[in-house]
């Protein structure tokens, strides 16, 4: 059955309606509209970019803190410079909206998504920071939230 503007605006304006069932419509609804640029966009969006050079510019550099892990304590803010912050507290989000949204609707208000730097980036951090413990990149909820309320945005425009 086909899918009419309207009711594609519809969805995306009911908050009961998730993302991940809106999408394919869109994507189809784009496909016959036979705009293929706004289809391969929403089609990459719901599965995910294969890596951070094909996402797009507002899912890369995603500000986050760096933080540490400490036998003692668990998970604390690492003692880094704002340069370092700079250098290495920026992620890219390639995951499929699925994914970001599932995490949205899990995690409570104010909590964020802890990442693991890779091992380079690790050593060269510890070292700088004379820090041996292990650590990661914690992303606000409220920045994956922004990423996956653009899809919903342009469906509507």
């Amino acid at each position: 059955m086909p899918v009419s503007a309207t009711q594609l605006e519809e969805r995306t304006q009911d908050s009961s309606e998730l993302l991940e069932g809106i999408m394919p419509s869109a994507i189809t609804f784009a496909m016959m509209l036979r705009h293929k640029t706004m289809s391969a966009w929403l089609r990459a969006e719901f599965d995910g970019y294969e890596n951070a050079d094909a996402a797009l510019p507002y899912r890369r550099g995603l500000p986050g803190h760096i933080v540490a892990n400490s036998p003692q304590y668990g998970w604390i803010p690492a003692p880094v410079n704002p340069q370092q912050t700079t250098d290495f507290g920026r992620l890219d989000l390639t995951e499929g909206v699925k994914d970001l949204e599932e995490f949205c609707l899990t995690s409570k208000k104010g909590n964020g998504k802890r990442i693991q730097l890779n091992k380079e980036v690790t050593a060269v951090l510890q070292k700088q920071i004379n820090l041996s413990a292990e650590l990661a990149i914690n992303v606000s909820r409220e920045e994956y939230s922004k990423i996956r309320e653009l899809p919903t945005l342009n469906q509507r425009f």
